[in-house]
């Protein structure tokens, strides 16, 4: 069974498909290595509600520049695993959800999934997904 952490208004859950090895991992070691996703994905599930995914992308874009990754040849699974051709699959290494019901809701995001190397992906309600990286 894999870390929960809660935080404000969002829910981190490390390894949530159970493919990494956590059991030494502490709620410490969780906050830091979500780092400042933690901050822009609670402000966006706050703020942002109707339109999460585009509120992260926002804050991120106004704090380094960066924006949506154009990516036509990579996919992902319905579960979350980012599939690129020639690549091993990789696999979420946490998932981010608000705990408010309401936002839950509202919000265009079914589910945030942060990756190695600083990849997020925003899995959308229509079952679509969305991501950049935030490093």
């Amino acid at each position: 069974m894999s870390l929960t952490v809660a935080v404000n208004n969002i829910a981190i859950q490390a390894d949530p498909l159970n493919h990494w090895d956590t059991n030494d991992m502490t709620p410490e070691h969780l906050m830091a290595s979500a780092g400042l996703v933690t901050m822009f994905v609670g402000l966006a599930f706050e703020n942002n509600t109707e339109r999460t995914a585009e509120g992260v992308v926002d804050m991120y874009s106004q704090s380094s520049g960066g924006g949506w990754s154009q990516d036509p040849i990579g996919s992902f699974t319905p579960e979350g695993v980012k599939q690129y051709p020639g690549d091993p699959d990789q696999y979420p290494i946490m998932a981010f959800l608000p705990l408010d019901p309401e936002q839950a809701r509202s919000s265009d995001v079914d589910i945030i999934y942060l990756y190695e190397h600083e990849w997020v992906a925003f899995k959308m309600k229509d079952g679509t997904f969305k991501h950049l990286r935030m490093d």
